[in-house]
């Protein structure tokens, strides 16, 4: 069974595979730096996250730095896993 960063990093590179952006991302990648992801995508990605893993992204918790890596997206997930 994959484990919440490995799933976010799979669901990240589909999503990104979608729009033709084909890479392999590392738990520490800097997503918004590295790859080319506008903010459609961003919210493409934010949106797959809630229905994905069952949760509510707050507007108050939106922002660019939950897409900052992968492991601080993924470590946001088990926040709000925890606290459900």
């Amino acid at each position: 069974m994959m484990n919440t960063l490995e799933k976010l990093i799979e669901k990240i590179e589909q999503i990104l595979s979608e729009h033709g952006i084909y890479v392999k991302i590392k738990q520490d990648s800097k997503l918004i730096q590295e790859y080319p992801i506008d903010s459609i995508i961003a919210i493409e990605i934010l949106i797959n996250v809630e229905e994905t893993f069952g949760i509510d992204i707050d507007d108050d918790e939106l922002s660019l730095e939950l897409l900052d890596t992968p492991t601080v997206l993924s470590e946001y997930i088990e926040r709000k896993l925890t606290n459900k």
